[in-house]
């Protein structure tokens, strides 16, 4: 079954309502860890990023102003979304993402599906972390190192955040499959993080260069 994962980066500008000016999306299949495809776009919103948000996430205010424009990346979102075929839920790392590229794509008159909802991976890992007295409060990476993972790339980077989102979404799958599924002969299970890993070295994902000009 596929599953899309989403992450933004945003500007924190002062005097200015946050701006997207990087989208990373990874689609990936459940039951096998293969990456289906990604989606990685530095966008320019009108405005660059201060000192303290390239520090974040890397992103120089000269790249973000020489990158194609926040419209032009939302288009190709909503494509990229159409041709994954991964269903009406795109999986995100706490609440807000998806509804700001769909406020995003009504305020630039870029034509969207109402019916993609966001799924908060951060809220429904909650129950995990208590049948392990693990702490509920925790961002991405500590979430990760809770369950036995460290981050793959660089945080803040909206393609790596995506796909460490859905890296942590597939052991979660591993710990349902080990509690509902025999142990198969030999004792040995397919390892759904090796797979995944595997993929993202092969088709260089840590190394992917955002589309950043028109």
């Amino acid at each position: 079954m596929k599953f899309n994962f989403l992450d933004l980066e945003l500007t924190q500008n002062k005097d200015s309502t946050p701006k997207i000016i990087q989208i990373g999306a990874v689609s990936v299949c459940s039951l096998t860890g293969k990456i289906f495809d990604h989606f990685d776009r530095v966008v320019y919103p009108g405005e660059v990023p201060d000192e303290f948000i390239t520090t974040l996430t890397g992103l120089t205010a000269t790249q973000v102003a020489n990158s194609i424009s926040l419209k032009q990346g939302l288009e190709e979102f909503w494509d990229y979304v159409g041709s994954s075929e991964s269903g009406r839920e795109v999986w995100t790392w706490g609440r807000g993402d998806m509804p700001a590229v769909k406020e995003a794509s009504y305020q630039l008159n870029v034509s969207f599906r109402k019916d993609i909802q966001e799924v908060d991976l951060k809220k429904l890992i909650i129950p995990f972390k208590n049948a392990k007295n693990l702490p509920k409060k925790g961002g991405l990476s500590t979430s990760l190192n809770q369950f036995e993972l460290t981050f793959l790339g660089r945080p803040h980077n909206a393609l790596h955040d995506a796909l460490n989102t859905a890296r942590l979404f597939l052991r979660l799958q591993e710990i349902i499959n080990k509690s509902t599924q025999p142990v198969p002969v030999g004792g040995k299970r397919k390892n759904l993080i090796e797979k995944f890993d595997e993929e993202v070295i092969k088709k260089k994902l840590l190394h992917t260069k955002s589309i950043t000009e028109a």
